[in-house]
């Protein structure tokens, strides 16, 4: 057996030699196997380097879209804001003016609020998830708290103590998907009540991840796609990256969504 150098991929494999009965490999063989196993590592170090390659080029590539988008269009929206405000002061010195302006006017201010509110909310979906040394329902419990903080909703949030270990891409699309179904349930159901529940089940060798998040608010149809809502499509697009199925349910008397994980793979499941 050859251990694996260090700061290698480790993985589970085997090379395997039949023999017949009293037949005993040679010097010659057992160093073949020796280089046909260490060639099987290289192959695997180098694809595992390759991934983690492409996963920090596309996470430079979403902070540079963030910084792109707050520098460029946020600080336009802003401008925006200070000008139509500037224009309703002026309005309302013109009574004349002011009766057929104002409405107009703050209507487009809360066009522009609401303009803000989105780009802000892209911004944080474009960022890398910070989970600071903690598992993702941790990170999930405090975004939760910072809702109930900010908004005024309950919002409860059940898990492990202790997740099993998870790729960190597997960690960050639960964690968006999570973060979106909550904001989906506070700006556009208008839910009083919501929440979160993470369990891990077993069916036979194969270990699952669930997370349940319900809410009491105003339901709708999970199967029409409103414009300029891409929410619960780039959930489902989440879902799908990592392998995972999403369900929606929505009625009259609330939403739920779930996403379940399998964790069969050596690469996620493991222990911590």
């Amino acid at each position: 057996m050859r251990c694996s150098p260090p700061n290698w991929a480790v993985g589970a494999g085997s090379t395997t030699a039949f023999y017949t009965d009293g037949v005993r490999p040679s010097e010659a063989d057992i160093a073949f196997l020796v280089a046909m196993a260490d060639h099987g590592a290289i192959a695997v170090n180098a694809a595992q380097l390759l991934s983690d390659a492409q996963q920090k080029a596309a996470l430079e590539e979403r902070n540079r879209m963030a910084r792109d988008l707050h520098d460029l269009v946020s600080q336009s929206l802003f401008s925006m804001r200070l000008r139509t405000k500037a224009l309703q002061m002026a309005a309302g010195r013109v009574p004349e003016a002011g009766e057929s302006l104002l409405p107009g006017l703050q209507a487009l201010e809360s066009l522009i609020d609401r303009s803000v509110s989105d780009m802000r909310a892209l911004i944080s979906h474009l960022r890398p998830v910070d989970l600071r040394g903690n598992d993702v329902g941790v990170a999930i419990r405090r975004f939760a708290h910072e809702v109930s903080e900010r908004d005024g909703v309950l919002v409860e949030v059940r898990s492990p103590a202790v997740l099993p270990a998870l790729t960190s891409d597997s960690e960050e699309q639960i964690y968006q998907i999570a973060r979106e179904a909550i904001g989906n349930s506070v700006n556009h159901a208008r839910a009083s009540r919501i929440s979160v529940r993470i369990n891990l089940t077993w069916t036979g060798a194969v270990r699952t991840l669930t997370v349940v998040i319900a809410d009491d608010g105003a339901g709708f149809d999970p199967e029409v796609v409103r414009p300029g809502h891409v929410g619960l499509t780039s959930m489902r697009t989440r879902a799908r990256e990592i392998g995972a199925e999403l369900r929606v349910e929505s009625s009259s008397d609330g939403t739920v969504v779930q996403l379940q994980l399998p964790l069969a793979s050596s690469t996620e499941g493991s222990p911590t």
